[in-house]
């Protein structure tokens, strides 16, 4: 007599049925039900990756992008070490990955890792969700909508580290479910081994994820009453995976270009981990903007989830019904420690940081889906596609090439031995990655200015890669020759004054409005109002340039630029937009000398296309973004190029004086 074939749990039931009618768990003994994965289950995984890659691939950034994706880029391609916490993890998956696959530009290789990463993540996602009991058209569902989330996506097609952070999150749930399952030792190990690689990727992992795993390994073991020895393996998985911070310290040893901290010694190697120059961000807002921010969450769910924002708070009382409060307390307690550190956290690009309180709703999502019948679950599938031409404008970066543009016209644009003084990280990291990387113009030298007095490990880094540059000295009794000015202002001053007679100092906005703030006005004779290109420049007595010469360079360059700063997505990242304005702020600089001297019509040229970009619009996105942490005045360049425009053609006054506003 043949033998009844087992029947397979159906797609829309547990794999222990009678444990989800049971209602809530009482007992920490009371392991959540898990749904065993069939091969369809991976084959839906596998179409959702390659779905993705697609997309995410179609919207590639094509080159180095703004912001920290540049730092990322070079770091991989050097052996770097980024800024804190240092990113171990990441820099060498990354730096490994641009060298196993040696195909298109270095930028965009680190750019596809992102993409590689993000895909893994949504189909890694899929297959939790059926873990967690949701219907297989309710798993595609909760991944389709997460990943047509404008923030996911965003950080998917450009060299970033969240994608890797949420690929690392989910594969450490996915292994604790495993030792749900079975309670062996090698379980264990490859949950502490997860956990570690976690926490060495990003070591904020540890504050609010890294607990919800220890208390599912607790609950793993007393269900199956092993001694608490059985720790011990996922101690070692730890161990192992820990080994990767010895990246830091080895990294830095050989002094590559970007070597942030100079993690050599212990303490610069803590101080890089534990992100003590980030720590003063940290509660620095009053309560109300702190209240603001945790309330952005919020308002930001539609653009990051779609339908699913609706369906995870329905989720997660269902996941509390089927599988007790181990499962659904862990998802809830990642959530709100993700909203609450970012609420205290002061930084303008703070939607980032809650992606790992994203992935935990998008997983709840699919048990609220699940309660929906079939027909309505697949609709939830083609509500979450809708979010795709939704976000598409705004998150595709596959013809961005500003901050290519930006960095190459920078280094052309300085005379040969210049050194330029940047205000921020993404000029910073844009310089450095085309002069370390493509080796652009190495004999300029890149002073980052907007951390001033500079650590000693800073000092001597720029001592080893611009060796050519009079550098101020760092004993204790340099700072006491001038007690009426900041530490960093008298470092400044030493530079400019040991230099000015050999280098060209260039900075990247008005001379006139920084030289002032930074009290350093003696130097204001040696500025021409006249911007060479997008670069203001403090020249050297001995090497004067005539006003007819910097009239005329700067004529040709921007005939070869009437589109500088105009493309740009919809949803306009702030950093993008800040490098866009500085094109525009230059642009509008060049016609108002123009105009006073007298060629009306080149200067309404040049306003024009000012007026066609928008500008006001750029600067209040900019000023939006970064609140008052913005250093930026509004200048209304848009209506007052209207306003020229407007004005008779023969009216050289009507362009005000753009430094004289920035003075104000």
């Amino acid at each position: 007599m043949k033998k009844k074939k087992a029947k397979q749990p159906q797609d829309h039931q547990c794999s222990k049925p009678s444990a989800c009618s049971t209602g809530i768990a009482k007992s920490m003994n009371a392991l959540p039900p898990l749904t065993a994965l069939l091969r369809v289950d991976w084959g839906i995984a596998g179409i959702l990756f390659f779905g993705f890659l697609s997309l995410y691939l179609f919207t590639l950034c094509p080159t180095i992008y703004v912001g920290d994706s540049a730092e990322f880029s070079a770091v991989a391609a050097c052996w770097g070490v980024s800024h804190p916490p240092g990113y171990p993890l990441y820099s060498l998956l990354n730096g490994l990955f641009i060298r196993l696959l040696p195909i298109g530009e270095i930028a965009w290789r680190t750019n596809l890792f992102s993409a590689l990463c993000g895909s893994l993540a949504i189909g890694l996602l899929f297959l939790l969700c059926r873990r967690i009991c949701a219907c297989r058209p309710a798993g595609i569902a909760a991944a389709v909508c997460f990943g047509t989330g404008a923030t996911f996506w965003n950080q998917a097609v450009i060299a970033e580290v969240y994608c890797t952070d949420i690929l690392l999150i989910l594969l450490s749930v996915f292994f604790v479910f495993r030792l749900l399952e079975r309670q062996t030792r090698r379980n264990y190990f490859l949950c502490g081994l997860f956990a570690g690689c976690m926490v060495g990727h990003r070591v904020l992992n540890l504050v609010y994820i890294v607990p919800v795993i220890i208390v599912f390994m607790e609950a793993a073991r007393k269900r199956s009453g092993q001694p608490l020895s059985v720790f011990l393996f996922a101690l070692i998985g730890i161990a192992v995976s820990g080994t990767v911070f010895l990246y830091l310290p080895v990294a830095s040893y050989f002094n590559p270009p970007i070597n942030y901290g100079d993690t050599k010694t212990i303490a610069q190697f803590w101080d890089v981990i534990t992100a003590k120059s980030y720590q003063e961000l940290f509660s620095a807002s009053p309560f109300l903007e702190e209240l603001k921010r945790a309330g952005g969450f919020f308002t930001m769910l539609p653009a990051n989830l779609g339908v699913a924002a609706l369906a995870a708070p329905v989720g997660c009382w269902v996941l509390f019904r089927r599988s007790g409060w181990l499962l659904a307390g862990g998802l809830v307690y990642i959530a709100i420690c993700c909203i609450a550190f970012c609420s205290k956290y002061t930084i303008p690009d703070i939607s980032v940081y809650f992606l790992p309180a994203l992935t935990m709703l998008a997983l709840a999502a699919a048990c609220g889906f699940d309660l929906l019948p079939r027909h309505v679950v697949w609709l939830a599938v083609l509500l979450g596609l809708v979010n795709l031409p939704l976000q598409y404008r705004s998150v595709d970066l596959s013809s961005v090439r500003l901050g290519e543009q930006y960095g190459k016209d920078l280094l052309t644009l300085a005379k040969p031995g210049a050194v330029i003084l940047t205000l921020g990280t993404t000029d910073t990291n844009i310089l450095l990655y085309q002069q370390s990387i493509n080796g652009l113009r190495p004999d300029v030298s890149i002073v980052l200015t907007g951390d001033y007095p500079p650590e000693d490990w800073y000092a001597a880094l720029e001592r080893r890669k611009y060796p050519q540059v009079s550098w101020p000295s760092q004993s204790s009794d340099y700072y006491l020759r001038d007690e009426q000015v900041q530490k960093g202002e008298s470092w400044l001053k030493t530079l400019i004054r040991s230099n000015i007679d050999k280098h060209t100092f260039c900075m990247l906005d008005s001379p006139g409005a920084i030289l002032q703030g930074l009290k350093l006005s003696e130097f204001l004779p040696y500025w021409h109002n006249v911007p060479d290109g997008v670069l203001y420049c403090l020249d050297s007595p001995g090497k004067p340039i005539t006003f007819e010469q910097r009239i005329a360079g700067t004529k040709a360059f921007w005939d070869q630029h009437t589109e500088s700063g105009l493309r740009m997505p919809d949803g306009v990242d702030p950093e993008l937009a800040t490098v866009a304005f500085v094109y525009l702020k230059a642009r509008f600089s060049f016609a108002e000398v123009l105009a006073t001297s007298g060629q009306i019509p080149a200067a309404l040229q040049h306003l024009r296309i000012i007026a066609a970009a928008n500008p006001d619009l750029i600067e209040e996105k900019i000023n939006e973004a970064y609140h008052t942490q913005t250093r930026m005045l509004r200048l209304g360049l848009g209506v007052r190029a209207q306003k020229a425009l407007a004005a008779p053609p023969d009216d050289k006054k009507a362009v005000k004086d753009h430094d004289a506003l920035m003075r104000k």
